[in-house]
């Protein structure tokens, strides 16, 4: 049975690189050397895998960056991976995929922040003859009602500034290019009938971006990747189209500590 687990994860990682890639990347897009270069506004975490996963495809993308890699969100992280936690849902493999896919990266970029480790679900309260107090670290010592081994070996943790940093450096080491500049706007020209698998018409034609417009110069593209968090509520002014952006209030909190500690999860 977990033969069958790990192939069927092995396949499950190959055909959500192949799909994420597939989407990005038109059929047509041949590797001549005249062809335009991709761009992506935003080097967080999504911009700067994409960039480094483009030039393992033979790509040389431009990464755009108003201020410096991973400076928002995706630098400030906790960089908790949960690979158990979406079972019984719809994301349950992407939860084993993204889990196995950090592990490799980690080897390929030699990431030194990152690590497995357990997860221990604790239950403020007061203590009881219940209370598993043996699961718990020295450091542990306030109230708590419940303690439970919640993943034993389904946890890890990578700083997520040295992953965004990492697969920048990488990318650009593999050919792409890191600008830091502001993108102000793009340039369409009509796309093709059905090019996109969606018939156009004279009363609502399609366009295709063909330039982006960063610090007031225009760079050709063969494609456009907004990857800006959320700031991408920005392109609905360069697509005349709404791009709603709603926010998730979630608390992180980040120590330094002298020695190893587990993940705890508290209810």
């Amino acid at each position: 049975a977990s033969q069958q687990a790990s192939s069927g994860a092995a396949l499950a990682r190959q055909w959500m690189r192949r799909a994420l890639l597939a989407s990005l990347i038109s059929s047509t897009a041949g590797m001549a050397a005249s062809k335009p270069p991709i761009v992506i506004a935003g080097a967080g975490l999504h911009g700067s895998a994409l960039a480094y996963y483009l030039t393992k495809r033979g790509e040389k993308p431009i990464l755009v960056e108003r201020h410096a890699v991973a400076a928002a969100a995706s630098g400030k992280g906790g960089g908790f991976l949960a690979r158990d936690w979406g079972e019984g849902s719809v994301t349950n493999q992407l939860h084993q995929v993204g889990f196995a896919l950090h592990e490799e990266l980690a080897s390929e970029l030699d990431l030194t922040s990152y690590r497995r480790i357990p997860v221990l679900s604790i239950s403020p309260g007061q203590k009881s003859a219940r209370t598993r107090t043996d699961l718990c670290p020295d450091w542990l010592d306030g109230d708590f009602e419940q303690a439970r081994m919640m993943d034993a070996d389904g946890g890890a943790q990578v700083a997520p500034l040295e992953l965004c940093t990492k697969l920048a450096d990488a990318a650009v080491a593999n050919g792409a290019t890191l600008r830091i500049g502001t993108v102000q706007g793009i340039r369409t020209r009509p796309s093709a009938a059905g090019a996109s698998g969606v018939a156009s018409s004279e009363s609502d034609p399609l366009e295709e971006v063909c330039g982006v417009v960063v610090d007031g110069e225009e760079i050709e593209c063969s494609a456009f990747v907004v990857t800006m968090g959320p700031w991408a509520c920005l392109a609905q002014d360069w697509f005349d189209m709404p791009v709603p952006m709603t926010g998730i209030k979630s608390t992180s909190v980040v120590f330094r500590a002298s020695e190893g500690v587990q993940v705890i999860w508290t209810q």
